[in-house]
């Protein structure tokens, strides 16, 4: 019996080492866990060190049930690290896991829909002068709406997650030294343009909207050889060119104390900026995902590069439709 207490006190350790690991790794991991291509190591590491603490506690029974039996045969040692290390170890270990395995957000991929919309007042500003405004007018037509599609989970496995909130900002990084935000709201979610959700599956945070007065917003192919939709190449040529415009749907203003009680969008303003591919390195996106007991997902990203994304979306969606279906057809 001797020998076994020594065994699993070896075997403790050894979790208790590996479950003191994966927090560092976790906690440094959380810190870029917006970062698509490490998200599965959080995942992995957040999940693991569970995993760890409920190991710790079930050696921890194992040893004071062997200690009960054979308590005479156990070494001073062995016996202090019962009473004392293992306990205030394992609970430590449990309820740090428990604090960062909370639900977070996953990016799936950035959507292009084409939509038919009127906005009373569509305000273009001065993209290095925020408080320039160029023009206001009434405009309806189409759009072609790019957003953030994202699905909550816990431990990897999707979960649901109330009250979930976007926030939105546009940022003129062209000088370092006094970086400008040339617009940051709340922003609504593509489904009514409601902007608190509850997340039960994937959800779409809008990100902006492209204007389609100087482009051409259909996706049919422009050229039947060549399966690149008209979009695509219409906006690439206007990046290319003259610019694009991207209008920012701009919250109700009688806002409520609590987000929760936030109107839709009711299409009443938004802000709108022309944007090309000159200012590629100086523009960038600063999304905020939130919601009640979730870590915020936080990322930056570089607006020219994500409206080529969001042009190719559709396209990617379309062939991935198409493998699908070939899939079933051959099973």
């Amino acid at each position: 019996m001797n020998a076994l207490a020594y065994i699993m006190a070896i075997a403790s350790i050894i979790t208790l080492m590996l479950s003191l690991i994966l927090i560092a790794f976790t906690l440094l991991v959380g810190r870029l866990r917006n970062h698509d291509y490490i998200n599965h190591f959080f995942y992995f590491s957040s999940f693991s060190l569970l995993i760890t603490g409920i190991v710790l506690a079930l050696l921890l029974i194992l040893l004071f049930l062997i200690r009960a039996i054979s308590f005479e045969q156990l070494q001073p040692i062995v016996t202090s690290y019962i009473e004392v290390v293992l306990p205030t170890s394992s609970v430590t270990t449990t309820l740090i896991a428990a604090f960062l395995v909370r639900p977070y957000f996953r990016k799936t991929r950035i959507t292009n829909d084409r939509l038919m919309l009127t906005i009373s007042r569509l305000q273009r500003k001065d993209i290095n002068n925020k408080d320039n405004i160029i023009s206001q007018d009434y405009y309806r037509g189409y759009v072609m709406q790019c957003a953030l599609r994202v699905v909550p989970e816990h431990f990897a496995v999707p979960t649901v997650v109330k009250n979930a909130i976007g926030w939105v900002a546009l940022i003129n990084k062209k000088n370092k030294k006094n970086m400008m935000e040339l617009h940051g709201t709340y922003s609504p979610w593509a489904y009514g343009f409601n902007y608190v959700v509850n997340v039960v599956g994937e959800e779409s945070l809008i990100l902006f909207f492209i204007i389609c007065n100087n482009i051409i917003c259909n996706n049919i192919p422009c050229n039947i050889h060549d399966n690149l939709p008209c979009d695509k190449e219409s906006v690439l040529k206007a990046l290319n060119s003259d610019g694009v415009t991207v209008a920012f749907p701009v919250a109700p203003s009688s806002v409520s104390p609590s987000p929760q009680l936030i109107q839709p969008w009711d299409g009443n303003l938004a802000v709108a900026f022309k944007v090309s591919d000159k200012e590629r390195e100086n523009l960038w996106l600063h999304v905020r995902i939130g919601g009640s007991g979730t870590f915020t997902y936080d990322k930056e990203f570089k607006l020219i590069d994500l409206i080529k994304e969001m042009c190719w979306s559709k396209n990617v969606q379309k062939q991935q439709k198409v493998k699908n279906f070939l899939k079933r057809s051959k099973a």
